[in-house]
């Protein structure tokens, strides 16, 4: 508004000193309204910036917290590199979008407003023009961007997939040259790339389009005031206006504030791009991050857990960690798993078995008509958290240091010394200059072997009740599985543990079977 009526004294001023050479220009007003132009200006840019922070930390906070109570059942839902464009695209995305864009929409319903108020007791034609004008612009920009949200949903499905593409050629390189594949993978990695290619000229094409429509539209429109006020002036055109004729200030200023009537709208088309790409990006990852977390059943909440005993659970159920998915992924009447009992997983390939790891570790959601936890009735397992060790076939390792990694911050370097020794990788720890200070993370200096055998560690330091193990021996050698094995038994010997492996183990290891088929579970 500042800015407007700097634009009133320049004009009228102007007008004034065409007439009369001596007329003094307005320096202290004009100087006033472009100070609090800048001020207001200044103020704005804060807010948002503040704002911005504010939404940005409760977007990480909930993604943090979703992550906290779900990890691995949430985290395996998406490859990793979708993980990372969560965190540096879409949310970003999305607090642009509550920021710019929907702020933008409502000053597209005040901003226009307030200049038709203005100028109409100027020129009622002038105003005429502007809003007649108005409702086209939206109306092409729907148009053109019929479908954007599907465009951008399009690009974000084929990023991550080459993203995950690149990652998992990286991370296998050496399996690529061992078959001599590094040919294909380049022409599988360039299709890709041109796939990407061709969907980000779309995206690119849309935010053309849509920003193309406004300016058309607003220089067609302000073409049109600036003949009629141009011939208004010459005397060739005398309506429009409600007094005899325009004066040079009157149109002057009214050619000055007509862009404003503009310029909301076409900041809205500059941001049309980001809403498309928010939507995409929230319907990719809304409902995961808002679905209810394990710890939100009713039902009576779990109490701490001082030591596991037993575990019973009948008529049970186990569906995606989303609220969009309904269909069963696992079912079993009677389940049954004691201290120091040793179960045997076994079932084919996605048939269910890590799901049924998710469940016992709390991770997962479990209907169920019963859950006794050393006799007494629980709502759900997040009680067994604490005393809950998993090992996975794929373990995960911070980008911390070896101690951090091993020891978790809770143990002594001798103990960490130890247990590393007894998984047999001494000789490599004393290779690594920095010893237990060395930094792992997505590339450490270990192989797949190597991997598992330091996340075996965890196994020796801490005294879990219960030890999950998602073939956590995939990737050593016979003479390596074969010693590693006689430790895990010995070290989950008082423990309950759940094995599953491919590698065949003496069924005299085990006192129960657990078979899934089809995703239902029998105890055999």
């Amino acid at each position: 508004m500042s800015l407007w009526y700097w634009f009133y004294l320049t004009a009228y001023w102007l007008e004034d000193w065409l007439n009369k050479a001596d007329t003094p220009y307005p320096y202290g007003a004009a100087t006033l309204s472009i100070g609090l132009f800048i001020a207001f200006r200044l103020l704005h840019i804060q807010t948002k910036k503040v704002a911005g922070l504010k939404l940005n930390r409760l977007f990480y906070q909930q993604l943090v917290s979703q992550l906290s109570e779900k990890r691995w059942s949430l985290i395996r839902s998406k490859p990793q590199t979708a993980w990372q464009d969560v965190l540096f695209r879409h949310l970003p995305a999305f607090e642009q979008y509550l920021l710019e864009y929907e702020v933008q929409r409502m000053l597209i319903g005040i901003i226009p407003l307030i200049v038709l108020t203005v100028i109409t007791p100027i020129s009622w034609l002038a105003a005429l023009t502007l809003f007649v004008t108005l409702p086209l612009i939206p109306l092409f920009m729907w148009l053109v961007g019929m479908g954007a949200a599907k465009i951008h949903s399009r690009h974000i499905r084929v990023l991550n997939h080459l993203g995950q593409f690149f990652y998992d050629r990286i991370a296998g390189q050496s399996s690529v040259r061992l078959f001599n594949q590094q040919q294909a993978q380049l022409d599988r990695f360039n299709l890709s790339s041109n796939e990407l290619n061709r969907r980000l000229a779309d995206v690119v094409k849309v935010a053309f389009l849509s920003s193309s429509t406004l300016d058309f539209f607003s220089t067609v429109a302000m073409a049109l005031l600036a003949v009629f006020i141009g011939f208004s002036l010459l005397e060739e055109i005398t309506i429009g206006f409600w007094q005899a004729g325009p004066s040079l200030g009157s149109g002057l200023f009214i050619l000055l504030i007509a862009p404003a009537f503009f310029a909301e709208l076409k900041n809205l088309g500059r941001l049309y791009h980001v809403k498309a790409e928010a939507v995409a990006g929230a319907e990719s990852w809304w409902q995961v991050l808002t679905s209810p977390s394990v710890e939100s059943n009713p039902l009576t909440p779990s109490q701490s857990l001082d030591e596991f005993d037993s575990l019973v659970i009948k008529a049970a159920s186990v569906s995606g960690i989303q609220q969009s998915d309904t269909e069963s992924l696992l079912r079993f009447n009677d389940l049954s798993l004691h201290s120091k009992d040793r179960v045997l997983l076994t079932g084919s390939s996605g048939s269910g078995k890590t799901v049924l790891l998710d469940v016992i570790a709390g991770l997962r959601q479990l209907d169920a008509s019963l859950i006794e936890l050393n006799g007494q009735s629980q709502s759900n397992l997040v009680a067994l958290r604490p005393k809950v060790l998993y090992l996975s076939q794929t373990p995960d390792l911070t980008s911390g240091s070896i101690r951090d990694n091993v020891g978790l911050q809770q143990c002594s370097d001798d103990d960490i010394v130890q247990a590393i020794e007894q998984v047999g990788l001494s000789d490599w720890l004393n290779a690594q200059a920095n010893g237990l200070d060395t930094l792992l993370g997505d590339f450490a200096p270990l192989s797949g072997g190597q991997r598992q055998r330091l996340a075996l560690t965890r196994l020796v330091l801490f005294n879990a009740s219960i030890v999950l193990l998602d073939e956590p021996l995939a990737h050593t050698s016979e003479d390596e599985h074969a010693s590693l094995l006689q430790l895990m038994l010995r070290l989950t010997e008082h423990r309950a543990s759940i094995w599953i492996s491919h590698k065949t183990i003496a069924a005299e290891h085990f006192n129960q079977t657990w078979h899934i088929n089809a995703g239902e579970l029998t105890p055999l």
